[in-house]
């Protein structure tokens, strides 16, 4: 590819995965799988986003607490 075109499709991604997050901090966890899966399919490899797409396809199945902020804590190292 072009280095123009790489260029783009990081800005894309970069797009993708802030609408996504906003998404999966409104609960809207659809639509958030859909920015995410977006991004997956251009950039297999982007750890961030496939940690987020697999977040908010169990929190789409399984809901969030009435409280819920999207913060979690670490349990164990």
């Amino acid at each position: 590819r072009k280095l123009y075109d790489l260029f783009l499709s990081k800005k894309e991604n970069q797009l993708r995965f802030e609408q996504g997050m906003n998404h999966y901090f409104q609960k809207s966890f659809e639509q958030a799988i859909a920015n995410f899966e977006g991004i997956v399919a251009l950039s297999p490899l982007d750890v961030p986003a496939r940690l987020f797409l697999e977040k908010a396809q169990a929190y789409a199945v399984q809901g969030v607490a009435a409280d819920w902020i999207g913060v979690e804590t670490m349990k164990e190292k």
